[in-house]
């Protein structure tokens, strides 16, 4: 595709992302924390922390004795006295630059990522969360910054420690981040096993034991059972039992778990429902040689989407239903990318293109701030003036020079 063409389907892109920053910031900066879950646990277990009580919290709720990376950023909030509503801000944002390293990664062009980082971070399974403190994008981005440096791995010691923060913040920002970590450190450990060291093995283990494991050694030694408060087969102490996992709802409630998705993903719904068909034919009708990347990239969201249907929890709710779709962030952003990937290696990003920006136009309304439309103009004059490509180059060469 013409990188002319693409360039202005980037900054429209743009211009539809910076209209969402300046209204969620405004928001951010004049709202306070109301989503039952923020209120209820996210918050108290950041001022325990501030406390100096994260060892052994009060056991007033059972949600206290979660796994709290996400609290522990949002404590760093507290600390600096920023709105608290600017927390799920912050990780949309964060989300976005990840979205575009992602795309960079796997060798798609800067203004081709940027409309797939954009894609994500516009839709409402995202857009819903801005004003509370749930830390379902955090483990998101944490996901993502992990398999961007797997993806990548170098022999240097900050490699590896940069490899143990992200994934000891992912496995410690929630127990459904369990699975996701282990799966990728067993799919990428070929990678990994040739630049490992005893050194770098040490360096690696210490932030990774500090921010995952930890959490997990202290529920144990409080409850001798790991993940307490849930209730898991050889250990006491649990008593959270979830009956009812993603499938079971959608054979009982298939309409309404569609509805919910589309509530949440609107034209992208489509690409998840197809997903198993074009899994299939990529891997059997498709020549072994081709669409290497693309078939890396559906292989992980296929055990992400899995890991989300058959064991994370649901309800027969509709309320719950939609709530529920945020435990499969991973999977959801995966498929994603893996349709933007194939549809670039086939060489048709163009069709993916308009569907993106059309998805984009269908966003739910945000709040009314018609001030900021003095903000917005001069955005999009400034946007229509960047050269992408130039800006792209310019990156490169300061980095090149850097090292």
């Amino acid at each position: 595709m013409d990188v002319n063409r693409g360039n202005i389907f980037a900054k429209i892109s743009l211009f539809f992302l910076l209209f969402l920053l300046t209204s969620f910031f405004i928001n951010g900066i004049t709202s306070v924390p109301m989503e039952g879950d923020s209120r209820g646990y996210h918050i108290p277990t950041a001022v325990h922390i501030l406390q100096g009580k994260f060892l052994n919290p009060p056991n007033l709720q059972p949600q206290y004795f979660y796994p709290s990376t996400g609290e522990l950023l949002l404590s760093l909030q507290m600390i600096y006295w920023i709105p608290l509503n600017l927390y799920n801000v912050f990780s949309w944002l964060v989300l976005f630059i990840l979205c575009v390293l992602l795309g960079r990664v796997f060798k798609l062009p800067l203004w081709y990522s940027i409309v797939f980082g954009v894609s994500i971070c516009t839709l409402q399974l995202f857009v819903r969360w801005m004003d509370s403190q749930i830390i379902d994008i955090w483990l998101l981005n944490f996901f993502l910054l992990t398999l961007i440096l797997l993806e990548k791995p170098k022999k240097s010691l900050i490699y590896f420690l940069s490899l143990g923060v992200s994934s000891g913040m992912l496995l410690g920002s929630k127990y459904m981040a369990i699975l996701p970590t282990v799966f990728l450190f067993a799919y990428y450990l070929k990678n990994i096993i040739p630049k490992l060291s005893l050194m770098r093995g040490f360096i690696f283990s210490i932030p990774f034991t500090m921010l995952g494991v930890f959490w997990y050694i202290r529920n144990f030694f409080l409850f001798e059972n790991p993940l307490y408060p849930l209730r898991v087969p050889f250990f006491p102490g649990g008593f959270f039992n979830f009956p009812d996992k993603v499938f079971e709802i959608i054979l009982k409630q298939p309409i309404g778990m569609f509805n919910s998705l589309i509530s949440e993903t609107r034209v992208f719904s489509l690409f998840i429902v197809l997903f198993p068909i074009v899994f299939l034919w990529l891997f059997l009708k498709s020549k072994s040689n081709k669409y290497i990347l693309s078939k890396k990239i559906f292989l992980i969201a296929l055990f992400q989407i899995g890991f989300f249907l058959f064991f994370y929890p649901s309800e027969n709710l509709p309320h719950i239903m939609v709530s529920s779709l945020r435990y499969g962030m991973i999977g959801i952003v995966m498929i994603i990318f893996s349709y933007f990937l194939l549809f670039w290696e086939m060489r048709r990003a163009e069709l993916i293109l308009y569907l993106a920006i059309g998805n984009m136009i269908l966003l739910h309304p945000t709040p009314y701030h018609p001030k900021l439309v003095f903000i917005y103009i001069p955005i999009g004059l400034l946007l229509s003036q960047v050269n992408l490509s130039g800006f792209e180059r310019r990156v490169a060469g300061f980095v090149s020079r850097k090292k």
